[in-house]
């Protein structure tokens, strides 16, 4: 799979995403949940990444830094604009 390729399946992907955004009405999700609800398509939080960081990059959501506590944080996102389509 070439480069353009995998940029057009990342755009499907974050598309996907936000329906799941919009289905639902989130506001803010973990990546887990996002992936355990989309696990048919992402078996590993890993494959879900990179299609987050193009949400990222197109200002669909943000990430949210969680406060300090103990253990490993989770990776929270918040919705900014799910309304148009990726």
């Amino acid at each position: 799979m070439n480069e353009s390729d995998e940029r057009s399946r990342g755009i499907g992907d974050a598309a996907l995403i936000l329906r799941w955004i919009r289905a639902n009405s989130l506001k803010s999700f973990t990546l887990r949940e996002c992936q355990q609800r989309l696990r048919g398509r992402f078996r590993k939080a890993a494959q879900l990444e990179p299609v987050i960081e193009i949400l990222v990059e197109q200002g669909r959501i943000e990430r949210v830094v969680p406060p300090p506590k103990v253990g490993r944080p989770p990776r929270l996102f918040r919705v900014v604009n799910a309304g148009a389509e990726a």
